[in-house]
């Protein structure tokens, strides 16, 4: 078997496309961020290098690497040649390949820990809890030959060792043929069949608290555990054929070094530090300081790789680049670009403009101005049709607002060219600006009391008006205003700037105001608007989806496949930036994947023709199917609205019959027919039920006055308003 373990992580910058379909709407994933390479493997003829994210590459030379991509988007730790296939564990799934570029997927409830090898045809692993927790530590360790069943090391059935018991599962290493296993009671056992086990003395340092296991290895005959120790490395040998002590070496190492890994390679002991130094031994006790290139395009690291080959090893140079100095002042330059809501504007010794991020043309703004704009630090701007409102961006941080406490509490109003038309300087920081309805709404807080701020509106910049009833400035698309009201209380790293958990959403409807939407199906995430299109991320009880909708009230929600697990979790890191517009697509942006939605294919999917809102007891209901018109007759999802109204539903699946009751009335009615059962009376509705998208849809006004409820039609905001 041959194996290559890297040593050290290396930062890459990877991109890779796949083309995903869900539902109506298709998308591509991307990655492009910081990936951690973990792990390699070699049959002889290709490398196969694993890391964080899926990543996935293959090489014959170490010089050149296909990536491999469509196969995995979760982490991957280790991966092995077992004399046929590579083999890697990934998010309870086993991948096998013979050549590295065609991989199956298998399901399991194994995980992959550090002796993750394959020895005597079986596979040594670690089998999960019930709960499927993909914890190390408390995984059992054993074998399996087909990643189904599972044969676990049991340690109480050794035939010497029947007080051997652990808390926790211990450290398993399998060198030239011996099992040893750290974390045991005693402290280190070794075998040869796993059923008798033999004990080797105590170390040394086993009551030190201040140290952290290194490297265990063998040199020559000889098995060595190197500890960090008081911030020394030091070095503990035993030989199986003398077993009376350990036998401790210091080593030359500095003191200096911070946050070390080693690796034994052919050549020798090689030992790495996360900052600059990398150090060499061939006797595995005395260092000399080496020379290395790495590849690091985020942070200054230096950061080495190298190889284990069976019995072959080399430092492998991926990329000659290092980054040595640290950036403290970002220049206009190479600032991101800024997103107005109508063009993304970035200054490279002119200011240019591009409707996709991705090609860029002159733009009309005076460079002057953009550079004055952004020493005042007011890189927030928003288009309003006309003018460009501006705000400071760092209001939560006084060293963002330009070096002027004015500037976080000034609102500026800019031309096309960014010339300051109008500036408005308010009592507290402008948190938060809006353009919706013809007026200008802000968000005015105190950097001292978190929870006091107004929201204040204006038609003309001058004369402001408290907006009592709101608690956020609104959001449109044009088409639509809404107002969202986020969670500022559930967790002490939410401020009340943060936009990740939404608490209620309302609806600019009409002469009602703003009327609280209440959805089918409820997702806490935060709105976007791009290119006049409402994006949202909802995470709901049967998975991830991305939803897009026109008026934020109906949604299209696209199911995101369960491989990014990472996806499931909400951050609070009030981003603004996890949708963005690029090359004529939506680009949902987080956890180092790009899921790009082409708008074309947006579109087509929110095409439903004239839209129809249903109001009850004040609320608009947010169906997750949207109502049709048919023949100037309303349809709206059955279960949802009904049991909104307070009456029961029940489907009879065999013959696509609905029943409805409420206290005096029963109605029953199938899909395509126009007759319905009311009390046992035969009634003609105008249009019958209907099945879209799985779901049940019933003409509204029909059911609603038979179950004793009045329905009121607005034309003008197209609303149907039910009461009783």
């Amino acid at each position: 078997m041959k194996k290559i373990f890297i040593t050290l992580m290396i930062l890459m910058t990877m991109l890779i496309t796949t083309t995903v379909y869900a539902e109506d709407i298709p998308y591509t994933v991307g990655r492009d961020s910081v990936v951690k390479m973990t792990d390699c493997a070699y049959n002889g003829n290709v490398y196969v290098m694993v890391g964080t994210k899926g990543y996935i590459g293959v090489s014959d030379d170490l010089t050149k690497w296909n990536e491999v991509s469509n196969v995995c988007y979760t982490d991957i730790e280790n991966i092995i040649w077992d004399g046929k296939e590579f083999v890697f564990i990934s998010n309870f799934n086993v991948y096998k390949s013979s050549d590295g570029y065609n991989w199956s997927k298998q399901a399991s409830d194994v995980i992959a820990g550090k002796e993750f090898q394959y020895i005597d045809g079986k596979y040594l692993v670690r089998q999960a809890d019930d709960d499927k927790t993909n914890s190390v530590v408390t995984a059992r360790v054993g074998f399996t030959s087909d990643f189904k069943n599972f044969e676990e090391i049991d340690f109480s059935q050794a035939e010497n060792m029947s007080e051997l018991h652990y808390t926790f599962t211990p450290d398993f290493y399998y060198i030239n043929g011996f099992y040893f296993v750290q974390g045991l009671i005693p402290d280190i056992v070794y075998s040869t069949d796993l059923k008798t086990w033999n004990i080797l003395p105590e170390l040394p340092n086993k009551n030190n608290s201040d140290k952290k296991r290194l490297l265990f290895t063998n040199i020559g005959d000889s098995y060595v555990i190197y500890y960090e120790e008081n911030d020394s490395v030091v070095a503990y040998s035993i030989s199986l054929d003398n077993i009376s002590e350990w036998t401790k070496h210091t080593t030359n190492l500095p003191n200096t070094i911070s946050d070390r890994t080693m690796q034994k390679t052919h050549e020798g002991i090689f030992c790495f530090s996360s900052f600059y130094d990398a150090y060499y031994s061939n006797d595995g006790f005395t260092f000399e300081k080496i020379d290395f290139r790495c590849v690091n395009p985020v942070v200054n690291e230096y950061i080495p790789l190298s190889v284990y080959q069976n019995n072959s090893h080399a430092l492998v140079n991926l990329n000659e680049t290092r980054i040595c100095d640290k950036i403290q002042d970002v220049p206009p330059s190479e600032q991101k670009p800024i997103w107005t809501g109508k063009e993304y504007i970035k200054y490279d010794s002119t200011v240019l403009q591009s409707s996709d991020a991705v090609n860029y043309s002159q733009s009309n703004i005076l460079s002057e101005n953009y550079l004055s704009i952004y020493q005042k630090g007011a890189t927030t701007i928003k288009y309003t049709g006309k003018f460009y409102m501006a705000r400071v961006g760092g209001y939560e941080d006084p060293k963002g607002r330009g070096g002027a406490l004015e500037n976080g509490r000034t609102l500026f109003l800019l031309d096309n060219e960014w010339n300051v038309v109008k500036t408005y300087l308010f009592d507290g920081d402008v948190c938060d600006m809006a353009y919706c309805g013809n007026r200008y709404y802000v968000k005015i807080g105190d950097l001292i009391n978190k929870d006091k701020y107004t929201i204040l509106s204006s038609d003309d910049m001058e004369n402001w008006v408290v907006e009592n009833d709101m608690t956020e400035v609104p959001i449109s698309n044009s088409k639509s205003v809404l107002l969202p009201e986020y969670d500022r209380q559930t967790s002490s790293n939410i401020s009340y700037t943060s936009r990740d958990t939404i608490e209620n959403i309302k609806l600019m409807n009409g002469q009602w105001g703003f009327v609280p939407v209440n959805y089918e199906t409820k997702t806490d995430n935060n709105v976007y608007i791009i290119n006049e299109i409402y994006a949202a991320k909802m995470m709901l009880p049967d998975g991830v989806f991305i939803g897009f909708s026109n008026d934020g009230v109906y949604y299209t929600k696209v199911r995101i496949s369960d491989d990014f697990i990472k996806l499931s979790e909400r951050s609070t890191n009030n981003k603004d930036d996890i949708f963005y517009s690029a090359n004529e697509s939506i680009v949902y942006s987080e956890y180092g994947f790009n899921l790009t939605f082409n708008m074309n294919d947006i579109q087509t999917a929110l095409q439903h023709g004239e839209t129809a809102y249903v109001e009850v007891n004040g609320e608009i209901l947010g169906f997750d199917t949207m109502p049709v018109i048919e023949n100037d007759r309303t349809l709206v999802p059955l279960r949802f609205i009904f049991e909104t109204l307070g009456a029961e539903v029940d489907w009879i699946a065999d013959t696509n019959t609905a029943l409805v009751n409420d206290e005096d009335t029963t109605i029953m009615f199938s899909i395509d027919n126009t007759t319905a059962v009311v009390n046992d009376v035969s009634k003609v509705m105008d249009v019958p039920a209907r099945l879209i998208n799985d779901k049940t849809l019933v003409p509204l006004r029909f059911l609603s006055e038979e179950l004793g409820f009045d329905v009121e039609w607005n034309e003008e905001t197209r609303t149907a308003s039910i009461s009783k």
